[in-house]
């Protein structure tokens, strides 16, 4: 019954919309493993033009490509055809890939469900109507049946253009990828890079928060390497929200040349709680790395290797302003920042 209602009420908005504009977008939150979609209902009918379906790391960013895909198509800068590579800008990565939906993934499988129960009301039969998926590349321009593509975009993107097996999970389009059990992490994984992205392409950084204020956590920034040609920071025991402000003012100091980052330097200077700038040992900065893990892998993303990045801890002094490493500093919360400027013990040998 409930099923049947949210029905009604979204073929009642489709139809309002396909009225108006001749068409709508659909999109489709599923439980995980599996990534957000959206994709059009009416271009077959009022533009003579095929459905498109696009997939990404959140629905909306997901119309937002297939809106972006229409636009063109309609106003005629681009026409469809299996395996077009449309170049939109200037950008290394301002490219995307139209492949044509097999008939099987589109007949066999729910990719276009509220499509296809829409057009089954009104024609009294079920219809195949051609589709093309847009993909978009991974950092290194490669799309996910190119030898070498990341496998985070694989991930997210499901390759349509696959015939449709029955017997495999989401009709087979995850063929050749991480199995379907492990697709919940990777898109998780998948989308924390996607907002990391997000946020260097607007604001030129942006801040990982792992763990929980109560529990224990610790803030590292993504980006300042490849904007400025500055170290990365990272800062313990901190909330997230006053990591980012932390790294908006560090930010702007370091681009305005007001902020020189030195070991052993206490910021801001003339504040007697100040913290001081620690330069982190490099065998904490290490493809096995706890505490960086983002910020090599956009460092792999963007140089081919996990060496050459620098950062810096920012250290918190407690209530005596002591810091870790002097005497008389509250050993009760010695715990909550690790000395990372120290070098790392080696691991116990089995």
């Amino acid at each position: 019954m409930l099923q049947a209602l949210r029905f009604w009420l979204w073929e009642r908005r489709a139809t309002r919309h396909l009225r108006e504009q001749g068409w709508t977008m659909v999109t489709v939150r599923p439980p995980p493993p599996a990534p957000p979609w959206a994709y059009t209902l009416g271009l077959p009918e009022s533009f003579d033009c095929p459905e498109l379906i696009g997939f990404s790391t959140s629905v909306t960013d997901a119309a937002k490509l297939v809106d972006f895909v229409r636009e063109g198509v309609q106003e005629q800068r681009l026409s469809l055809r299996d395996g077009l590579r449309w170049r939109f800008g200037e950008g290394e990565r301002d490219e995307v890939c139209l492949r044509q939906v097999d008939e099987s993934q589109y007949l066999g499988f729910g990719w276009f469900a509220l499509a296809k129960e829409y057009r089954h009301r009104r024609t009294g039969r079920r219809q195949l109507v051609r589709a093309f998926q847009v993909f978009l590349p991974d950092f290194s321009c490669r799309y996910p049946w190119e030898h070498g593509c990341d496998e985070l975009s694989r991930a997210m993107q499901p390759r349509l253009y696959l015939p449709m097996d029955p017997e495999l999970p989401f009709g087979g389009a995850f063929a050749d990828t991480t199995h379907p059990s492990d697709l919940d992490l990777d898109l998780q994984l998948a989308q924390q890079l996607e907002r990391i992205d997000r946020g260097i392409r607007t604001r030129g950084w942006s801040v990982v928060c792992v763990g929980s204020y109560a529990e224990g956590m610790f803030a590292y920034t993504v980006g300042l390497t490849e904007t400025l040609g500055e170290p990365e920071l990272i800062v313990f025991d901190v909330p997230c929200s006053e990591a980012n402000a932390l790294v908006e003012d560090v930010y702007g100091g370091l681009k305005e040349k007001a902020l020189l980052l030195e070991d052993g330097k206490r910021w801001p200077s003339g504040d007697p709680g100040a913290g001081m700038w620690r330069r982190v040992d490099a065998s904490h900065i290490k493809g096995d790395s706890e505490w960086l893990t983002l910020a090599l892998h956009r460092h792999r993303q963007t140089t081919g290797s996990t060496q050459g990045l620098k950062v810096f801890q920012y250290v918190l002094c407690d209530t005596a302003q002591k810091f870790p490493w002097e005497q008389g500093y509250d050993a009760s919360i010695r715990h909550l920042q690790a000395p990372l400027w120290e070098p790392r013990a080696e691991d116990p040998q089995p």
